[in-house]
């Protein structure tokens, strides 16, 4: 499965949670409420969406051997399919290994799924809550629901399988657990595509109009050039992925998606540079000085994935061969969204230092 891409929390300088001490009133901007709005859904989709998409998949997978184990096949001679009928044939593999994940638990010390509740009381709330926005407060609505259906169901499957009740039952209401789980997880997951999609839409209209008011009131200062690699860099992943998707892959599309990052990246740069003992209003170093090694960890995955593309467009005998091939692009591609994952996660770390 490919990696999801993260979502960068809502920095807004009219937005209460992050606004400067001097602007901490409460504002009623459109911008403002929408801001405050949308970071229930970041945080369900960085925290809970995100974990599901790899649990549930290990579920899955944990799901399968044990049925396999009930009914195994016949020996085979070839030492590949052996090895994986042994493995088969021993559901503790498994078993374990569903145990490491901690089941369907966010987290390990999870008490009372307090942070899939809290996903969905928070977009309770926030579908509630001014702005309404159609098509955000339904596919909110549709998430916290389906999230609030499954908890009981994820709770009862966790307690049943660590209790090793399966071997007693021989999977009898493991098979009962999955009939409920596995179609609330289907919604669940579509919803939470949608949802990334349409938070995604909203947050950078919102990042542009910030770009626009910080330049008119404060000019490209440190708050603007980590604020526009932001939204650029978000620009270039979502850019590749498209010349990626296009038949053929575009070298040209991923050059000038890498190279609108590029000149965000040396503008910072550049800035910060002219810029070494600027501190905030707080006494902290800018922002960007947290972001610009990860800036850059971006820009090179982008490079490295447009140098092999272009090797593969133009030698044949490289694709023929299976070199710089699909799989080995989406490879690629992958390490960009876990680099731009992880510039995501400073950037929330330490937006808010002003």
């Amino acid at each position: 499965m490919k990696k999801m891409i993260s979502v960068a929390a809502l920095v807004l300088c009219f937005a209460a949670a992050a606004c400067k001490e001097e602007n901490t009133t409460a504002s009623t901007s459109a911008d403002d409420r929408l801001g405050a709005k949308l970071q229930a859904y970041v945080v369900c989709i960085n925290r809970i969406d995100s974990t599901f998409r790899t649990k549930y998949p290990s579920y899955r997978e944990f799901f399968d051997l044990q049925l396999e184990a009930l009914n195994p096949k016949p020996a085979s001679n070839d030492p590949t399919e052996r090895m994986a009928q042994i493995r088969k044939q021993y559901p503790k593999i498994g078993r374990d290994t569903y145990r490491r994940g901690a089941g369907f638990k966010i987290a390990v010390f999870e008490t009372n799924n307090e942070f899939t509740r809290g996903c969905a009381d928070g977009l309770k709330k926030a579908v509630a809550d001014a702005p309404a926005d159609a098509d955000l407060d339904r596919i909110g609505a549709v998430y916290a629901e389906t999230l609030t259906k499954l908890i009981p169901i994820m709770n009862a499957a966790d307690s049943y399988y660590k209790q090793e009740d399966d071997r007693d039952d021989h999977m009898v209401k493991g098979k009962a657990f999955d009939t409920e789980l596995a179609p609330l997880f289907t919604t669940l997951l579509a919803a939470g595509d949608e949802m990334r999609s349409v938070v995604a839409n909203r947050k950078e209209a919102l990042q542009v109009r910030r770009l626009d008011e910080l330049e008119k009131t404060k000019g490209k200062t440190f708050e603007w050039q980590a604020e526009n690699a932001m939204l650029q860099a978000r620009h270039a992943v979502d850019g590749v992925r498209e010349a990626l998707d296009s038949e053929p892959p575009s070298t040209e599309k991923v050059l000038a998606n890498e190279q609108k990052l590029q000149a965000a990246y040396d503008a910072a740069k550049a800035y910060g540079d002219a810029h070494q003992d600027e501190k905030t209003s707080r006494g902290n170093k800018p922002t960007w000085f947290y972001l610009e090694s990860n800036v850059s960890n971006v820009l090179t995955q982008i490079k490295d994935l447009r140098r092999k593309l272009t090797a593969s467009n133009g030698d044949s005998a490289k694709s023929k061969a299976g070199q710089n091939s699909t799989e080995d692009l989406g490879r690629s591609f992958d390490r960009i969204i876990s680099d731009y994952n992880s510039l995501v996660e400073q950037y929330n770390r330490f937006a808010n230092i002003h």
